[in-house]
């Protein structure tokens, strides 16, 4: 009897195929926009990121992403850059967004089949030019660069990427108009909270602004802050997550907008959630709806150490089982509660005011006209507060006219129908209405 070795290592088509199955286009590019903000971490201690930037530019035969934030050096292209995964030595950034050692690989082989890596670090100059599909038909897992040392200054640093030989669908979506204003607005969104370091990306040639994200703060209407680290024991500032939640309400009464806002160490990885995720529609709370589009919740998770962060892969979700999440969850709960009250409270005055049933409608006034909203880049130093308002009561008005109740059923999916069209919430709302558009009609025939 002998011993035999059996091969049981994957081949490279298969795990490249595995890599870019799940991930769409758009986040794998950000996750090459990442890498750049990672390097303008490690430049930056202050994060003051004035004169740093990513250029993109994105034809239908050619994507290209260029950086100026410190090149790659030669140990990390040589030892790190391009394993599949992070090794156990791996460098790590302090407050990075780039977690787990597949952004770059990952994104280089959905867009396209060739590509060109240029960088200058400090210390040394390489350049790599790679055929993908060539480079697919052995099992060795290398990439050949060219390199040699140099001395240059830190302002002159790049590296540039250069992704051809697209494959077609991604060829097809880079032509479209739609595709591009809707990563413009992404990177605007995703990234908000780093541009207003002064960090610029660009998309061929255009300056990316800032989505501002604001909620109200004043005497009058105050949101609820709450301040934390997990774990709580922990002492280490390398092993704590440092949270904050802010829950309130937005000026602006928007169905789409309305819900939870995630972000890991600064980028956004959850937009305007309304799931069981973040506490909506389960045994606790009701599902979201159109009486709660006042609603804004931010969630601010931030740690030296990106691998204790709770998000996915993709960066485009929540790992839901982690255990600050869970933590996190908790507390999410308790403000949303009390946020939800106050608009349920809201939502019933106004419906009292439209019957004539009290004199004015505070509350709404209160959120549209009599507040003021703050950017929640302001609350970055602020202390825990809880949930509050502070209006006078409406009068209660007299003589209200003699009425009767009107009922008749009619099924599920037309109720429905009507909720969406006419932005309702309940089926009472929907006979109201329906009731006073006809009599109009008749008053108006009379």
């Amino acid at each position: 009897m002998t011993k035999e070795t059996i091969k049981a290592e994957p081949t490279k088509e298969l795990f490249v195929k595995m890599m870019i199955r799940d991930i769409p286009l758009d986040r794998a590019i950000l996750d090459l926009i990442d890498n750049s903000i990672d390097g303008a971490h490690k430049l930056r201690d202050d994060e003051n990121f004035d004169g740093l930037f990513t250029k993109l530019t994105i034809e239908k035969d050619k994507f290209i992403i260029e950086d100026n934030c410190g090149g790659i050096s030669r140990d990390i292209l040589l030892n790190q850059a391009f394993m599949f995964g992070k090794p156990t030595n791996y460098e790590s950034t302090n407050h990075s967004i780039g977690r787990f050692g597949i952004g770059m690989k990952r994104a280089i082989f959905k867009i396209g089949n060739s590509f060109n890596l240029e960088t200058i670090n400090i210390n040394s100059k390489s350049n790599m030019d790679i055929n993908i599909k060539e480079w697919l038909k052995d099992n060795k897992w290398e990439f050949t660069t060219n390199i040699e040392d140099i001395s240059t200054l830190e302002q002159d640093t790049k590296t540039i990427i250069t992704i051809t030989n697209l494959h077609p669908n991604i060829s097809d979506e880079f032509n479209l108009e739609y595709f591009l204003t809707k990563l413009k607005n992404d990177l605007a969104f995703t990234y908000s909270l780093i541009l207003n370091k002064n960090f610029n990306i660009f998309i061929n040639g255009e300056h990316i602004r800032r989505k501002e994200f604001e909620i109200i703060n004043d005497a009058n209407l105050m949101p609820e802050i709450i301040n934390f680290t997990f774990p709580l024991e922990e002492r280490d500032e390398d092993k704590l997550i440092n949270i904050k939640i802010i829950a309130g309400v937005s000026k602006e009464r928007d169905l789409k907008q309305g819900g939870w806002y995630i972000f890991c160490n600064d980028r956004l990885i959850l937009e305007a959630d309304k799931s069981n995720i973040t506490g909506w529609d389960n045994n606790e709370l009701p599902k979201y709806h159109p009486d709660f589009a006042y609603f804004r919740g931010y969630v601010f998770f931030d740690s030296k150490n990106a691998e204790l962060l709770p998000w996915t892969t993709t960066k485009t979700g929540l790992n839901s089982d982690s255990s600050v999440y869970k933590a996190t969850s908790f507390e999410m709960k308790k403000a949303l509660k009390k946020v939800i009250s106050f608009l349920r409270e809201r939502a019933k005055q106004e419906s009292s005011f439209k019957k004539e049933k009290i004199d004015n409608n505070p509350l709404t006034k209160l959120i549209e006209e009599d507040s003021i909203e703050k950017n929640i880049i302001e609350f970055k130093n602020n202390n825990d507060q809880s949930f509050n308002y502070i209006v006078d009561n409406p009068k209660n008005i007299e003589n209200i006219p003699n009425g009767g109740t009107i009922s008749y059923w009619k099924s599920n999916e037309d109720l429905n129908k009507l909720k969406d069209y006419l932005n309702l919430s309940t089926n009472k709302d929907i006979g109201e209405y329906t009731f006073d558009y006809f009599l109009e009609l008749v008053n108006e025939n009379e």
